[in-house]
């Protein structure tokens, strides 16, 4: 794990991103389509090695949960979670993580704000995948969140991210607009 976060870290200090900045702030020669495609590739190869890494071996990892240090959008928040040797969460969206459930501390941390989680469909609209590239469950029988009534939306055509927030006891995702500030949730293995 420690080896991903170094490796995406130099690649994301290579190109000059850091927390603080989006593409919209940096030169168009170091945020064409191509570079961020390929860093995206990159990522979520590493991703995947960490997995079969952990299938192999056995291990069930265990994660920490954390808000981001400050609020940003899907990608400064993601960028930000990766400097905490993290990711936004993922695997303990799900019900069963290794015998461990993760609702409670979600639903803590989250309070009464949105707050961004990994999956998108930047990809290919309506198509929700997790930022391994896996795709994310159409229902939620074996996730802590299941979609806010009527939503995905995709409303005004711009909304791209997922966030998570409850209401009325429950945990419920929505879909937002990628340029959105707000905190992410960070899962981090422990």
């Amino acid at each position: 794990m420690r080896l991903l976060v170094v490796v995406v870290a130099i690649l994301a200090s290579a190109l000059h991103l850091s927390a603080g900045q989006d593409c919209f702030s940096l030169s168009t020669t170091l945020c064409d389509s191509k570079v961020r495609d390929e860093l995206e590739e990159i990522k979520n190869t590493l991703a995947s090695m960490e997995e079969k890494i952990d299938e192999k071996c056995g291990a069930v990892p265990s994660y920490e949960l954390k808000l981001t240090p400050r609020q940003g959008t899907f990608d400064q928040t993601r960028l930000m979670c990766i400097e905490m040797g993290g990711s936004l969460v993922q695997r303990t969206l799900a019900q069963d993580v290794g015998g461990r459930s993760y609702e409670d501390k979600i639903w803590k941390l989250t309070q009464d704000q949105h707050v961004w989680i990994g999956i998108t469909d930047r990809q290919i609209e309506g198509s929700w995948r997790y930022l391994n590239n896996k795709p994310f469950p159409e229902t939620a029988d074996d996730l802590v969140v299941d979609w806010t009534h009527g939503e995905p939306n995709d409303a005004h055509g711009g909304e791209d991210c997922g966030m998570v927030y409850h209401r009325d006891g429950v945990l419920l995702l929505n879909d937002g607009g990628c340029s959105y500030s707000t905190y992410g949730l960070c899962e981090i293995m422990e």
